[in-house]
């Protein structure tokens, strides 16, 4: 029998199995008998009423809300498919619902993701991801943009859209956790390239007024002991401090050494504001569910930003790619786990780490470019996903790993295909979603039979 907790009026929630099977013939909940939110109850933990992380002899996991240790491996996206009319079209129709349900079994997966629709928020564990800042690298430049985040009605926008999810969310079980903004753009040279400026620049050269400018002067003015200090190290000619609030500052070499140093310690200080505010905000209105902060683009994600995050999320999150090659579908860097860099994030921010939205699509006639790395058939996609997963279970501090997406969309203003795993008319790509399912049933089956208590 399982622990029973109280769980509100989620308690009358059905309890969902994921069903892997073992070379025996054996399904996993035979194997290791699983709870409410898929838990594996061969590895037990706190039963607190809420997902929460333990260590478990080295070992980082999620545990679900009834103790038992979970893994999570989902897909993003759900709700596109309401969106195309195919498969969820009707919220208030149970076999449409059903059909979710039992593609993520058959393909052993235990959560929803983020994009999780409505009417599977009380079926299955999933996340709600939070845009507090329209700097997302996907974004085309009419809506990409920064913010001065030291001005308090920005800050008060943030804690209303707080409010109003937590209000909704905080007494649900099965949300696993929070996301903030999707991969902003942080790293400054980056930005630059990519954009012709970045958050630093942006909140130099605000006017005088402004709580940012108002901020940078004090964050020199600390950093520096005299104006002379700082005319020397920038070589200008600055008569005191508050004359720096009516100064512009885009026409400074960003590459001269004082100012590179300055521009990234004061990209740390935009973080912690940011980041301390929307933890203090996100406390006050849900302390039940974890903080998996922003969704780092992976090589975005500057140190002293994954510093300030690391005391205030409980989770890095981790989008490997797609940023390389000449096109869309054509880099490398969200092919292959790259150890180095994960290893580094995890050491740096001595957080556990989720991989929160990746894959590797392939070619199709009709649809011969994708967003992601394309790869020619659908069985090499399969067993580049595999290899990719092997991976990120065989890190002791990566807790899960989430698909894009569920449903495949064309994107006409990019002109490519957003390949999920079914197609756009909800039919799956059964090669690439036979191979996934082996895949995650074999890796779930290498990581907890071997912790199974």
């Amino acid at each position: 029998m399982f622990m029973k907790i109280k769980l509100s009026k989620y308690s009358r929630a059905p309890l969902f199995y994921m069903l892997v099977s073992f070379a025996t013939g054996q399904s996993l909940a035979q194997q290791i008998r699983t709870d409410t939110f898929g838990g594996f109850s061969g590895i037990k933990g706190k039963t607190t009423g809420y997902f929460h992380i333990e260590n478990f002899q080295g070992r980082q996991l999620l545990v679900s809300p009834e103790g038992s240790g979970f893994f999570a491996l989902g897909v993003n996206h759900i709700n596109s498919a309401d969106a195309s009319g195919v498969v969820l079209s009707n919220r208030n129709d149970s076999s449409k619902t059903k059909a979710v349900l039992e593609n993520l079994s058959r393909w052993n997966m235990n959560n929803c993701g983020y994009g999780c629709p409505d009417y599977l928020q009380d079926q299955l564990p999933f996340m709600v991801s939070i845009r507090f800042v329209p700097n997302g690298h996907y974004l085309p430049p009419k809506n990409f943009g920064f913010v001065d985040v030291f001005d308090s009605k920005f800050m008060d926008d943030c804690e209303q859209k707080i409010k109003v999810v937590a209000e909704r969310h905080r007494d649900n079980p099965f949300l696993i956790g929070y996301y903030w903004t999707d991969t902003p753009r942080w790293d400054i040279q980056i930005s630059k390239n990519k954009h012709g400026t970045d958050w630093v620049s942006f909140i130099k050269n605000l006017p005088p007024e402004s709580a940012g400018k108002q901020r940078f002067v004090e964050f020199l003015q600390s950093r520096y002991k005299t104006i002379n200090d700082f005319n020397k190290a920038y070589n200008l000619y600055f008569t005191s401090f508050e004359a720096l609030l009516n100064a512009r500052f885009d026409h400074l070499d960003v590459e001269y050494p004082a100012i590179r140093k300055d521009d990234n310690l004061f990209l740390g200080v935009i973080a912690e504001h940011l980041y301390s505010t929307l933890y203090n905000q996100m406390k006050r209105y849900d302390s039940n569910h974890l903080i998996f902060g922003d969704k780092y683009l992976m090589g975005d994600h500057p140190k002293a930003v994954l510093k300030a995050a690391s005391k205030y999320v409980d989770v890095i999150s981790i989008q490997p790619g797609p940023t390389k090659g000449p096109g869309p579908g054509q880099g490398d860097d969200e092919l292959y786990f790259n150890e180095e860099i994960m290893d580094e994030i995890h050491q740096l921010s001595g957080k556990p780490v989720i991989i929160c939205d990746h894959q590797t699509s392939f070619y199709t006639a009709e649809f011969p470019v994708t967003l992601w790395h394309q790869l020619t058939k659908e069985e090499d996609s399969a067993e580049a996903h595999h290899a990719f997963l092997k991976k990120c279970v065989e890190r002791n501090y990566i807790i899960g790993y989430q698909r894009c997406q569920y449903i495949s969309s064309y994107d006409t203003s990019r002109g490519l295909l957003k390949q999920g795993l079914l197609k756009e008319n909800g039919e799956a790509y059964e090669t690439f979603v036979s191979g996934l399912a082996a895949n995650n049933k074999s890796l779930m089956e290498f990581l907890f039979s071997n912790m199974k208590q």
